[in-house]
């Protein structure tokens, strides 16, 4: 995926490429892959998507094409991994970002509470009416709900809204850099080359 996203912002069109959906979220497994990608102008951004998707496709690890628009092209790789990448407008980062990461109960969530207040969401922006209130910055999208900002690995609906609209969410949640060590042993039952009371026994020696 991050060879994909580097090689994705090498596109003369594109501005930016992220990772969205379960990967963006480091869900325990992964499904399919979404990749969001800005055009570096907000001018003609359909002409500039197919000039993005028609590149990408012709990257050596795609097998064959799922599925083509205007503004998005799905494809499987050699590997059996369907990618599917979504090009917006700069100024539609956010509120895309937002939407291609959140859970599908997350999702729903945060609609039908915004819904309820006379908001309307969408990849295209944040609406109240007819004017559009928020879609830059995921920051703003919250914001623009009474929230805080819900950190992508949280965006799970086991409370995470609630917390927001509280200004409860975690600000420091733990890093890579936090762990200290992984320590796990194989035995018998699969590839490891002593039994389980082997390992006891020889634990407890030392």
């Amino acid at each position: 995926v991050k060879d994909l996203v580097k090689r994705l912002k090498e596109i003369p069109e594109v501005l930016e490429a992220v990772p969205a959906g379960s990967f963006r979220r480091a869900e325990e497994t992964v499904g399919d892959i979404d990749i969001l990608v800005t055009t570096k102008s907000e001018k003609n951004v359909e002409a500039q998507a197919k000039k993005i998707t028609g590149a990408f496709i012709k990257f050596k690890e795609v097998s064959n094409i799922l599925g083509e628009g205007e503004t998005k092209v799905s494809i499987m790789t050699r590997q059996g991994l369907q990618v599917d990448v979504r090009v917006v407008a700069p100024s539609q980062f956010g509120s895309a970002l937002q939407y291609f990461t959140g859970s599908k109960k997350h999702n729903v969530h945060l609609r039908t509470y915004a819904k309820a207040r006379g908001f309307k969401l969408s990849e295209y922006g944040f609406f109240k009416g007819e004017k559009v209130v928020a879609r830059k910055t995921e920051e703003e999208c919250y914001a623009a709900l009474g929230m805080q900002y819900i950190p992508p690995e949280l965006r799970t609906d086991t409370g995470e809204i609630e917390a927001a609209l509280k200004h409860k969410i975690p600000t420091d949640l733990i890093q890579f850099k936090d762990l200290r060590g992984d320590l796990h042993a194989h035995s018998t039952y699969s590839d490891g080359g002593d039994t389980i009371e082997t390992m006891v026994a020889e634990a407890e020696r030392i």
